[in-house]
């Protein structure tokens, strides 16, 4: 499908310098997903977002679920950063047990723009269906934005 248009949904993030944590329990689960991610991570920095530090939190698989597990998740996915042109030492990734189950289903990107101190500002954007949802335009996907 036609790629979303993500300038204005995330406009806050463009030309400005950008420290990300991206919370999504299937944010890393598969190919699909960790393609989304790096399609997004790569649309708003041609779009002027400097990422400073991005943290990435998923949510391992079910140990009933087959499926690759955490740590193929991570290499698979420090690979295709890689291969993007990322520099891998700005990112931060780490899997919650399965069974840590606090109010995780949320999907969440949070920014701290700007540089560190009193003039950054923190913006929120709650997703209704994970970053996989939100980069396939075929998909249904909400977005809302908070300022804090």
């Amino acid at each position: 499908g036609t790629p979303r248009n993500l300038t204005e949904t995330f406009a806050a993030m463009l030309d400005n310098t950008v420290r990300l944590e991206i919370d999504d329990p299937f944010l890393l689960k598969d190919d699909r997903a960790r393609r989304a991610l790096v399609t997004l991570l790569t649309t708003l920095q041609k779009e002027g977002a400097s990422f400073e530090y991005v943290a990435l939190t998923w949510r391992e698989k079910h140990p009933n679920e087959v499926g690759e597990g955490p740590e193929v998740q991570r290499d698979e996915t420090k690979r295709l950063l890689l291969a993007a042109g990322f520099d891998s030492s700005i990112f931060n990734m780490h899997c919650r047990s399965y069974r840590d189950r606090r109010v995780f289903h949320d999907r969440i990107l949070r920014a701290r723009i700007g540089p560190l101190g009193p003039s950054s500002r923190l913006i929120q954007w709650d997703l209704s269906s994970g970053v996989g949802n939100l980069m396939d335009s075929s998909c249904e996907a909400k977005v809302y934005l908070r300022m804090e």
